[in-house]
């Protein structure tokens, strides 16, 4: 199974939250010269001295949006698009108990993933075999998930959950799997589009010798 060539292109929507903090900074802006040219200035020069006051509000409005905007950019390729690649990629932890190759089973792939368990993704690693695809949870209190691939009806990339309303694009997709019993988990993890083409294998009989494999 392939890897990601690169990693996604996490980014901001620097066009969108630019006119937005424009649209907000303006409409505060003019409101409190509205306020100032009716409390300040007389009655028949109120107008002409709102249109005065309103192009260097307008100068101010427009630099305090484009450093926002800039930081906001900054943070997001900085903290933001790091942190979820690393977290969307957990390290293994060595030593986690075993899990059982039925006789003459292989692997065929595995990964670094989070699989959600109601609002929590605990870190692991997915492993794909002839047989079988299984999460295998770092922590030693989880079970173990697994699916047989002949019995798998779905494995697909779903959208990332918009997140700051939507101002941080390419954020990569979750691989959701779906089986013939209507049980169906959804894994964060590098490449979800290469592992949403895992094709359905043979219904698995049961085994007549095993081997332990420890978890890398």
């Amino acid at each position: 199974m392939r890897t990601p060539d690169r990693p996604p292109p996490i980014r901001l929507a620097f066009g969108a939250l630019f006119w937005r903090l424009m649209g907000i900074f303006s409409l505060v802006f003019a409101t409190l010269a509205a306020f100032f040219v009716y409390g300040w200035v007389a009655a028949g020069r109120r107008i002409p001295a709102f249109f005065l006051l309103m192009p260097m509000l307008s100068a101010i409005a427009f630099f305090l949006a484009a450093v926002i905007t800039v930081a906001a950019d900054l943070t997001v390729r900085t903290i933001v698009r790091p942190r979820l690649l690393r977290w969307q990629a957990p390290r293994a932890v060595e030593g986690q108990g075993p899990f059982h190759l039925d006789a003459r089973e292989r692997i065929e792939a595995e990964s670094p993933a989070r699989m959600a368990l109601g609002r929590s993704w605990p870190a692991g690693r997915l492993v794909l075999t002839e047989r079988r695809l299984l999460f295998l949870p770092n922590a030693w209190d989880l079970e173990p998930w697994q699916a047989a691939r002949g019995r798998l009806r779905a494995t697909r990339p779903v959208e990332h959950p918009r997140t700051f309303g939507g101002l941080v694009r390419g954020l990569p997709p979750r691989l959701e799997v779906v089986a013939d019993d209507a049980t169906s988990a959804r894994f964060a993890l590098p490449d979800a589009d290469a592992w949403a083409s895992i094709a359905p294998g043979p219904v698995p009989a049961a085994p007549t010798h095993e081997r332990s494999f420890r978890r890398p």
